[in-house]
Order: structure tokens, then C-alpha cells, then sequence
């Protein structure tokens, strides 16, 4: 059991090198963003960001899933070149049409989206750049299911490093405003498009066929309901924000937002490690065993950095944005609990994917989209950013609870969940407690007695018994040997 650990940990890591991207670019820029825009500007950054995110979704139509299912499925380079180039022609032929289409109604988009038809050439900038985003993403997966990590990493941070650089060059010294973003974007996706079709050249060749689409979208387009039902829960409540307040409240909860999501960079990695190594391990004699310890790890890695994420994120706030930010962090533990539960019940619902039972994840998806659009309608108003919270939270906990329930009739594991519920409640509480009772004033005496109270929670694995010394000591050795075979 230790070395399947120790392979989860490597290509947990190596991944994790490989997942910065737009969460990551989004959370370094933060700094920039808050002392240049006002949280109404920011508020328009962050609702454009939303859509953009919901074209691109709509027009990948799940082909990145169905090309990596085809193009591992065979061993002959020409029908890998088939599969390759048919998508991507695809992809850019309708990505380009449906940018023209909005770009030509972008004076009504405008007025729809913001109240204002005053956005409609930012949302032409933001558009134009969609293709090469896409483009660019297509390499991505290319290079993932030709087996080319390293490749991945590096073109994926250089990617990153070359965005954030571009961005702070408009905005903060051409002082291009909120055009410097999406012109950043622009150029970056579409130098990067081009490195990424370079790379990936050998992968195609002047064909197409209708056959081939057709096959792609067969399998693509069912998965397109719950990446729908994911965007809800995680992006409609901008939307209902903006109609019940303002862009400035768009603004707080997106700022508030993009701190909190430095939980996944946490587990970025895990999540693209885990599910190869899932499938290739499940029907081995220990793997439920590795399975419900890896998520008592997890689970404590996820409930550390959450803890002090939220009993910080104020301070966090008065240091790295300005003061009209600060009454984002009462949504940081909220959207934080957000992605570790849907973590939790995306991944460790293990079951539902070695039944191939893919039913149940968009049946359920659905049905709790429908509920997070009413919780959104229920709270927002009253709430405003915390109800947004707290609507996102509630859903993503209810989609994980049923997921794992369905997920043990296939594959039962015995999780020790009450373990770890009994663990949640104790980062909750001390959360609560903290917000309630502990003022943020940036003084000693509450910076060392909300750090006293982390100290006292890291004792709880250990008193619950989720983890000991023994386990310590493995990780401990296991970290010092991936850094001896990659750095040194």
C-alpha cells in the first residue's frame, strides 16, 4: 500500500505543476486588480470572466473527453490523426461563428449582461480571444493523452508566467484599464496556440471527417449536462447578484472568490492524479483500503489549509487589496467548503465510474442545479455575497452526499466518515467562533490567539486517530524522495 501512496503523491505533484492556469492567474493578480479597480469594475471583470467560461463550455461540447477516449483507443497513427484534426477543425470553425455572432449583437450582450451598452467593445476583445483559448486548451489535452507530462508542465507555465507578466504591463503601466486584461488574454492565448499546435503537430494532418464528429459529439455532448449543472452551482450566483444588488457586490464576491480558491490549487493535482490511478488500481485486494485512507489524508490536508485560509482571510485582505474589499473574506470558508465538498463527492464516489454508471452523476448534477437556482433566488436578496455562499456550499454538499450514497451500492468502501464529519464540524466551529467573537484589527493579540487556535486543531487528526506518527514520518519520506529524483 505504501508505494501506491507514494506513486498517488508523485503524479499528485507533478500535476499540481501543471494545474496553474486561469484559477492560479486569477489569485496572483488579485493584488493588481484591487488597487487599480474599484470592486464595481472588478464586479464587470468578474461577470464577463463567468461568461466567457460558459461559450467556452458550450462549444468544447465535452469533445475534449470524447477525443482522449479516441485517441487512446487505437494504436494507429492515422486514425489518431483522424480523431485530432476532425476536432479541432471543429472546434475552431464553431468557436469563430459563434464569436462573430455575439460580436455583432456585443451592443445588446452588453446591455443584457451589465445594464450598459457602453461594454460592448470589451466584450468584442474578450470574444476575438475565445478561439485561441480553446485552441490552446485542445494542446493541452493532446498533450496529456500523448503521454508527454513535462511538456505539459512546462508549456502550461510558461503560458501562466507570460499572462501574468503581459497583464501587469497593460494594466498597471500602459494603464490600458480593463482592455488591458482581455488584450493580455488575447495575446497570450494566441501566441501560446501556436507553441501548442507546434508541439503537437505530429498529431495532424489535412483530413475530416463527418463520421468521426459525428462519433466525438455522440460521446461528448452527454457529458455536456453536467459540466452545465457544475457551472450553476459554481457561476450563477454572479448573475443573481447582479440583478438583486450590484456590481459592486459582483466585485466582493468575486474577489472573496478567487481567495478561496486557493483550495484548488490544493487539490488540483490530486484531481487529475486520482482517477488513472483509480482505474488502473480497483480491483487489486487493498484497494479499498488505499482508497478510504487516501480520503482521510485528503481530508485533512483540505480542512489544514482551509482553517487557515478563513481565520486569516480578512488579514489577508487588509494586506493584498485595499480596504473597500475587505467584507469579501465572509465568503472565503463558505466557497472553500464549496470545492472540498464537491472533491469529495465527485472523486471519492469511485463506484459510480467503475459501474460506468455515468448516468447518475448527470441526473443528479441536474436536479441539484435546479435547487442551488432557488436557494440563489431564496438567499441572495436577504444574504446578498454570504447568501451566494451559502447557496453554493449547500448545493455542492447535497451533490456530494448523494453521489457517494449511490456510489456504495456499486463499489462499497468503508470510509471512515463519521471520523471525518466529527473533523469538519471542529474546523467549523472554529471558524464560527472566530468570525463571531475574534475583531480582525491585525494586533498580536488576534493574530496569535486565531494562530493558537489552528495549533489546537492540528492535534484533532491525531486524537481522532485519522492519522499518526507512522504516517507522518512515510509522507515525510516519501516528499524527501520525489525531491531528490526531480530537483536535485
Amino acid at each position: 500500500m505504501a508505494s501506491k501512496f507514494a506513486g498517488l503523491i508523485r503524479s499528485s505533484l507533478i500535476y499540481s505543476l501543471g494545474g496553474f492556469g486561469g484559477t492560479s492567474v486569477g489569485i496572483l493578480l488579485v493584488p493588481v486588480y484591487t488597487r487599480m479597480f474599484s470592486p464595481e469594475e472588478y464586479g464587470v471583470v468578474d461577470l464577463l470572466g463567468t461568461t466567457v467560461l460558459f461559450l467556452s463550455l458550450f462549444l468544447v461540447s465535452g469533445l475534449d473527453s470524447a477525443v482522449g477516449r479516441y485517441y487512446v483507443d487505437t494504436n494507429e497513427d492515422r486514425d489518431r490523426r483522424l480523431t485530432s484534426s476532425t476536432a479541432l477543425i471543429y472546434l475552431t470553425a464553431i468557436s469563430i461563428t459563434i464569436v462573430f455572432f455575439f460580436a455583432y449583437r456585443s451592443s445588446d450582450f452588453s446591455s443584457l449582461l451589465f445594464g450598459d451598452s457602453n461594454y460592448s467593445n470589451l466584450i468584442n476583445v474578450a470574444l476575438v480571444g475565445i478561439p485561441f483559448l480553446l485552441i490552446f486548451s485542445f494542446c493541452q489535452v493532446l498533450l496529456r493523452f500523448r503521454f508527454q507530462p513535462m511538456v505539459y508542465v512546462v508549456i502550461t507555465i510558461g503560458c501562466f508566467l507570460f499572462q501574468i507578466s503581459l497583464t501587469i504591463y497593460l494594466v498597471v503601466i500602459i494603464r490600458a484599464g480593463l482592455f488591458g486584461i482581455y488584450i493580455a488574454n488575447l495575446i497570450t492565448f494566441f501566441v501560446f496556440s501556436i507553441i501548442g499546435l507546434w508541439l503537437t503537430r505530429q498529431s495532424y494532418s489535412l483530413v475530416f471527417s463527418f463520421k468521426r464528429l459525428k462519433e466525438l459529439l455522440h460521446f461528448g455532448v452527454p457529458l455536456v449536462p453536467l459540466s452545465l449543472a457544475h457551472y450553476i452551482m459554481t457561476y450563477s450566483d454572479r448573475y443573481f447578484l447582479k440583478y438583486f444588488s450590484d456590481l459592486h457586490e459582483v466585485g466582493l464576491f468575486g474577489i472573496g472568490y478567487r481567495l478561496a480558491s486557493v483550495m484548488s490549487l490544493v487539490v488540483v493535482g490530486f484531481q487529475n492524479a486520482w482517477g488513472p490511478f483509480v482505474y488502473s488500481t480497483y480491483r487489486e485486494r487493498d484497494a479499498k483500503e488505499v482508497f478510504s485512507r487516501t480520503y482521510d489524508y485528503l481530508s485533512i490536508v483540505v480542512c489544514v489549509v482551509i482553517l487557515l485560509l478563513s481565520l486569516f482571510a480578512e488579514e489577508i485582505l487588509l494586506i493584498f487589496t485595499t480596504e473597500q474589499y475587505r467584507e469579501a473574506y465572509k465568503v472565503v470558508p463558505l466557497i472553500g467548503g464549496s470545492i472540498v465538498a464537491y472533491t469529495f463527492g465527485a472523486y471519492f464516489a469511485v463506484g459510480i465510474g467503475i459501474a460506468k454508471k455515468n448516468i447518475h452523476m448527470t441526473w443528479s448534477g441536474g436536479v441539484v442545479a435546479i435547487i442551488n437556482l432557488g436557494l440563489n433566488y431564496a438567499l441572495i436578496p436577504p444574504l446578498g455575497i454570504v447568501g451566494a455562499g451559502l447557496a453554493t456550499l449547500i448545493s455542492f454538499v447535497l451533490l456530494g452526499t448523494v453521489l457517494m450514497t449511490i456510489s456504495q451500492r456499486y463499489y462499497p468502501i468503508s470510509y471512515r466518515l463519521k471520523l471525518n464529519i466529527a473533523m469538519y464540524v471542529m474546523v467549523s466551529s472554529i471558524i464560527l467562533f472566530t468570525y463571531t467573537f475574534i475583531p480582525c484589527d491585525l494586533s498580536f493579540y488576534s493574530v496569535t490567539l486565531k494562530m493558537s487556535l489552528f495549533l489546537v486543531f492540528l492535534t484533532v487528526p491525531f486524537l481522532l486517530k485519522l492519522i499518526g506518527w507512522k504516517e507522518v514520518h512515510f509522507l515525510r519520506d516519501t516528499f524527501v524522495s520525489i525531491k531528490n529524483r526531480y530537483i536535485q
